[in-house]
């Protein structure tokens, strides 16, 4: 998911959603708010209170709410794909140690 949060690939999406045309804003500059927008989101206080290039906020207060609210998504979704890797990842060696019992005990039954 964080992958999909980089330049690489929203700066290319804002383009092809024509955002700077939608927002009347040069492209460089929609892609500096993005940039911002998603540093709020992922790595700092996720307040959303920044300022435009009009000097105005950039999000009102229900937009900020929502974005509050997309963060703490976010956030459950890495903490839940974290603990799915960690378990995933503790389970690996018990899951090979098993497999090889259960290969074991298949060619000695079969031997006999």
């Amino acid at each position: 998911m964080l992958p999909l949060l980089g330049p690489w690939f929203i700066h290319p999406a804002l383009d092809a959603a024509d955002s700077a045309g939608r927002l009347g804003l040069a492209a460089d500059e929609t892609y500096a708010l993005s940039d911002q927008s998603v540093l709020e989101l992922v790595l700092a206080r996720g307040e959303f209170a920044f300022e435009g290039p009009d000097g105005m906020p950039f999000y009102d207060a229900d937009e900020r709410a929502h974005m509050r609210d997309a963060r703490l998504l976010l956030g459950f979704c890495l903490a839940a794909g974290g603990v799915s890797l960690l378990k995933g990842t503790a389970e690996l060696p018990a899951q090979i140690g098993l497999h090889l019992i259960f290969d074991n005990l298949r060619r000695q039954t079969a031997a006999e």
